[in-house]
């Protein structure tokens, strides 16, 4: 791919976003590699846009979406043939899980009642999880296995948790039940052994 063609072709986008300066570090775009490449676009086309992202790059070797408020471009690409038969493994190295924002436990709850209509792979139905007070989720994962999450997390908790310049170690905590967090993949998703999430049927 010509990335001098690809960067030149992006920036004649007219499209409107926002006019804020981009923040230091934060997220430009991620590319996802896939098997099965129509598929994945089809996938991802469905999910994104109902996440309010909009159509905005559309190729033989790459597909994307744009959020316009916040500038992030979710994209995939497909694999090589020599890889076609690949599978895509979470606690190796590399990819874990992805995890979008929401502005609500009613999104949420709205986002997993889409997933179980169009009859996604949902790892875990929304609840709260205790990493910062508040912190609610929903796990699914894309056709290839891989891990999506979409989260809330009241603005009060995330400030707190940004602010505090210790790292927070949830096993440590006085108040968590080690017992709940025991073999257990992080951030919900099923059993730990790597490559088996609990999947909850969405039939």
């Amino acid at each position: 791919m010509n990335m001098n063609f690809f960067l030149g072709h992006l920036s004649q986008k007219k499209k409107k976003m926002s006019t804020e300066a981009p923040v230091l570090g934060s997220l430009a775009h991620l590319c996802l590699s896939v098997s099965d490449y129509e598929k994945s676009i089809k996938f991802y086309e469905a999910v994104l846009i109902k996440l309010g992202f909009k159509p905005y790059y559309n190729a033989s070797y790459y597909t994307s979406w744009l959020n316009h408020s916040s500038r992030v471009q979710i994209g995939v690409s497909p694999v090589k043939p020599e890889n076609k038969d690949s599978k895509h493994v979470r606690y190796s190295v590399g990819y874990h899980h992805l995890a979008l924002n929401a502005t609500s436990r009613d999104e949420v709850d709205d986002f997993h009642k889409f997933l179980v209509e169009n009859k996604y792979t949902v790892l875990d139905e929304p609840k709260e999880y205790d990493y910062v007070p508040g912190y609610y989720a929903v796990f699914w994962e894309d056709p290839d296995g891989m891990k999506l999450e979409l989260c809330y997390i009241p603005i009060p908790a995330a400030q707190e948790n940004s602010e505090n310049s210790e790292s927070v170690d949830v096993d440590d905590a006085d108040d968590v039940d080690a017992n709940e967090h025991e073999g257990k993949d992080h951030e919900g998703g099923g059993e730990n052994d790597g490559n088996s999430p609990k999947r909850q049927k969405t039939e």
